[in-house]
């Protein structure tokens, strides 16, 4: 484009220049606005799991494209259509350092680094056919039960086909279905003799009728930024393997704290056992107030939950994990309610342990998925959580400044 001030069609070529070069490497643009010398950038980033690496791959392809008069860029990150963060940085600076000529300590000595805004981005100029969007992928799959009365180790290798819709900013759909390849749960015999309702010891009857042709889960959700620090999560359809129905989150996340508060309530209905689209007759009221706190010394995360369970039963959750260099995280959790031990059944409460693996571990190329690997020595019904794809603890993990500047120094590698 010529020198300042652009036209609508200037602009517009911009955008669209940009947002292909963008999506090529993983990334979606959403808005584009720039005048004189600034320009400010929104996206959602793709292709790293660190907001750093993500901030210097992206700013590295918009700099290609915007006007050569503009110096100062403002990327803004965003994810289920919600700000994360807004860093400013100079482009004299960026250039340097990409060039190996500066480094990102001189990027980050000029750069601001702020929370994202609230509600939608108040841009002008927005990308024409950013939505809909959507995509499909196929996957491997393995699942496993320790422990049981009838065979320890029981195990299924399936086929996932995991679909998702962006619909509009911060509206998508997203849904997984299951293709069984082998399993041995044929060697599970013994029914649930629990006295509590049969919210996860019917576990036979589901793996056994729905082990082959399931949808594990079948979900829309709309997120939106209520203020600087507040997030907010509504969401409706089938949540996981043995609940489906609607449920909306609120939660408190300070952009330079390492504290968060949630609240999260859920209206929940069972799910048949073949896990297509019936329903049991078994519905409940379930919700959580929690508190998390990242602890610098051990790169731990605690989490305290506290509510009413799927089964009815009220009491705590608490939680410990630490996340290791590389990515892995690993966790142990228990939950006491006020089920009496005798009638919780063998095992007397919830717990477990679990272990979070990023694929960048094995692959060659950059992935922001994970692998969970989960053991509990028994399925019992108290103190059983609904399982939730996308709380907003999880989807706001960049929303904070130790999380855009943890991974500074990497972010040009």
């Amino acid at each position: 484009p010529a020198d300042p001030p652009y036209t609508e069609e200037q602009r517009l070529e911009v955008a669209r220049k940009m947002a292909d070069a963008l999506e090529a490497e993983g990334f979606f643009l959403e808005t584009l606005q720039f005048a004189d010398r600034r320009a400010t950038v929104a996206l959602t980033g793709l292709r790293y799991a660190s907001s750093s690496r993500n901030l210097g791959f992206a700013v590295r392809v918009i700099i290609n494209y915007l006007p050569a008069p503009i110096e100062e860029i403002t990327v803004v990150l965003l994810r289920g259509g919600m700000e994360m963060s807004r860093t400013t940085m100079r482009r004299s600076d960026i250039e340097r350092a990409a060039a190996g000529r500066g480094s990102p300590d001189e990027v980050l000595a000029r750069a601001t680094i702020e929370s994202g805004q609230p509600g939608w981005p108040g841009f002008r100029y927005s990308v024409p056919g950013r939505y809909p969007q959507a995509g499909i992928s196929i996957a491997p799959q393995m699942r496993q039960h320790i422990g049981g009365p009838d065979q320890f180790y029981l195990y299924q290798f399936w086929l996932s086909a995991n679909i998702g819709a962006d619909l509009a900013r911060g509206l998508s759909v997203t849904g997984t279905y299951g293709k069984d390849l082998y399993n041995n749960f044929d060697k599970i015999r013994l029914k649930s003799d629990s006295v509590l309702p049969h919210v996860r010891s019917d576990i036979k009857e589901y793996l056994q009728q729905g082990a082959d042709g399931n949808i594990v889960r079948l979900q829309s959700d709309f997120f939106f930024k209520v203020s600087q620090n507040a997030y907010a999560r509504i969401s409706a359809g089938l949540f996981e393997e043995m609940f489906g129905g609607v449920g909306a989150e609120l939660m408190y996340r300070p952009f330079e704290s390492r504290l968060a508060l949630g609240v999260e309530m859920n209206r929940v209905r069972q799910r048949a056992y073949d896990q297509l689209f019936d329903f049991n007759s078994y519905q409940v009221d379930t919700g959580h107030a929690s508190i998390y706190y990242e602890e610098p010394r051990y790169n731990s995360l605690l989490s305290l939950h506290v509510g009413r369970y799927l089964a009815g039963d009220k009491g705590a959750t608490f939680e410990i994990s630490r996340r290791f260099d590389g990515g892995v995280r690993v966790g142990a959790w228990a939950t006491l309610t006020d089920v009496p031990f005798a009638q919780f059944g063998e095992g007397s409460f919830d717990k477990g342990f679990f272990i979070v693996i990023p694929f960048d571990t094995f692959l060659t190329r950059s992935s922001t998925e994970t692998g969970v690997f989960a053991f509990r020595p028994l399925f019992r019904d108290g103190g059983q959580r609904l399982v939730l794809a996308q709380r907003l603890y999880d989807v706001t993990a960049p929303a904070t400044v130790e999380a855009v500047t943890r991974d500074w120094p990497r972010m040009f590698r």
